[in-house]
């Protein structure tokens, strides 16, 4: 999917002869969300525990971890291990990966606790830096979601 939007997958695949655009967002979010997504992730780590055998002994830790967080990469719909962190912290999917790359730039430690510390430390211009004009949006929305606000 490649990051599309709900209404650009909506438009390319679910709009239908006579369809409205709602029925049509509708009709994707209950693929994505419904099957999709779950089915996926878990048919991923699934194959994965299957084949993979003796050979994670013989990757780097590094290359251990991003081989064990591909199906929650699916499942979260971001590309970075950071995203997931930031996911599994509640902040929204299409802020998760620039907001990543932004604190990645930062040095920003691992951790769950750490990255949330961080996080509630940003100010409005960092997210805006990191995510774009809707930083701010997502920052207000990521707060009151985790009980800052």
């Amino acid at each position: 999917m490649k990051g599309a939007s709900l209404p650009d997958l909506a438009e390319a695949y679910f709009s239908g002869d006579g369809d409205d655009a709602t029925a049509a967002i509708s009709k994707a979010c209950r693929l994505v969300y419904g099957r999709l997504t779950s089915t996926a992730s878990w048919g991923l780590s699934a194959i994965q525990s299957l084949t993979i055998g003796d050979a994670l002994d013989g990757m780097t830790e590094a290359e251990q971890k991003h081989f064990r967080n591909l199906p929650s990469r699916i499942f979260y719909g971001v590309n970075s291990d950071m995203a997931i962190d930031l996911r599994l912290l509640g902040v929204p999917r299409n802020a998760a990966q620039p907001l990543a790359d932004y604190l990645a730039e930062q040095t920003v430690g691992g951790g769950l606790r750490s990255i949330r510390t961080t996080l509630s430390g940003l100010t409005d211009a960092d997210w805006q830096r990191a995510v774009g004009p809707s930083g701010p949006t997502y920052q207000k929305a990521w707060k009151i979601l985790e009980g800052y606000s």
